[in-house]
């Protein structure tokens, strides 16, 4: 290639170099979403989420509150 990124997008995918850009991908399908949480479990302080607590309910109102969502807009996810 020309040294420019080539970006290929539809509904289900986005390749950038024949490689799935999954960042990419995910924040592209946020953007649908009033709220979004993109989480890198690589990093240690989004894995202490899932550490820290065993049930998905908790987890889900540490991450709002982390991330300043109202809780009343869990009944808004795929979880409930």
């Amino acid at each position: 290639m020309n040294g420019k990124k080539v970006f290929q997008e539809s509904r289900s995918y986005c390749v950038a170099h024949g490689r799935l850009e999954k960042t990419t991908l995910i924040k592209t399908f946020a953007n649908n979403y009033t709220h979004s949480i993109i989480l890198n479990l690589e990093k240690a302080a989004y894995r202490q989420f899932f550490e820290d607590f065993d049930d998905v309910k908790n987890i889900l109102e540490a991450l709002f509150l982390s991330f300043n969502i109202s809780s009343d807009k869990i009944n808004e996810t795929f979880y409930s």
